[in-house]
């Protein structure tokens, strides 16, 4: 699976909101009113995804709705929900999830939305490495809605990060909007302080940008990272700012390290 269980329930969510906007879906759908039909496909995928499961009967019906030519003369919001259903009842894989997630991105007025479909998109050209195509996508994404790059294991990112090893440019602009992406898990919010911290810091560092790069570490409190700073002499014009800040003060850095830690597991 490429999602969590967050990004189909806030997905969901989103789903239900805009099937409530359209109104109750009818009885039954005439033979030929196409956008009635959708708005009952519609509801019976958002009666099903509350259920955990979409089934292969209302997947076939989503995925020849979805190959309808009609469908692109519906309105935007109608075509919005039907793309999001087949990325959700699809599981998000595979070319089917891929070609709709396309499809929503050129349509979807929800923020979230939006970020999903591009969030589907960054993995398969991860998958595909296409380094340039991931990384579009993740501009994207993260343009549209920052909070939807929390609904995919924090694994992912670190994958696209190695994908871009040959591309410091898009890696540095990639680790610093993971650093400031609402993160809400403790072990996340750690990784986005220190391991990606850090990463920012020598990417900027090599960039020439040591501004960027003291700004990146001003939060960083893993004393191994710390150690790493006063290792690196990419890092030298910092050092003195850093000591005269007790970043370099060891005793201190480890006992306000471990008092982190014992607040992290009383949560």
């Amino acid at each position: 699976m490429i999602s969590n269980g967050k990004l189909a329930a806030a997905g969901g969510a989103i789903l239900c909101a805009l099937g409530a906007m359209l109104g109750p879906a009818p009885a039954q759908a005439a033979k030929g009113d196409l956008g009635a039909r959708i708005d009952y496909l519609i509801a019976d995928a958002a009666a099903a995804m509350g259920n955990g499961d979409c089934g292969k009967t209302l997947s076939t019906r989503i995925k020849a709705a979805v190959a309808d030519p009609g469908v692109d003369g519906l309105e935007l919001r109608r075509r919005e929900m039907l793309y999001y259903v087949a990325l959700e009842c699809g599981g998000y894989v595979g070319p089917d999830a891929v070609d709709a997630a396309r499809k929503l991105d050129a349509v979807a007025a929800q923020p979230f939305l939006k970020a999903t479909a591009n969030l589907v998109l960054m993995i398969d050209a991860r998958t595909r490495k296409d380094a340039p195509a991931a990384a579009a996508a993740f501009d994207k994404a993260f343009a549209a809605d920052p909070t939807a790059l929390t609904t995919l294991r924090i694994s992912t990112y670190f994958q696209l990060l190695r994908l871009l090893n040959d591309d410091p440019a898009a890696r540095l602009r990639v680790v610093s909007k993971l650093r400031v992406t609402p993160w809400t898990d403790d072990e996340e919010i750690d990784i986005a302080r220190n391991d990606w911290g850090l990463l920012q810091a020598r990417l900027a560092a090599d960039a020439g940008d040591l501004a960027q790069a003291k700004a990146a570490l001003e939060k960083v409190d893993d004393p191994a990272a710390l150690l790493s700073v006063a290792e690196d002499r990419r890092f030298a014009p910092l050092w003195p700012s850093l000591e005269a800040a007790g970043r370099f003060d060891w005793r201190a850095v480890a006992q306000a390290r471990l008092a982190t830690l014992e607040a992290r597991s009383a949560r």
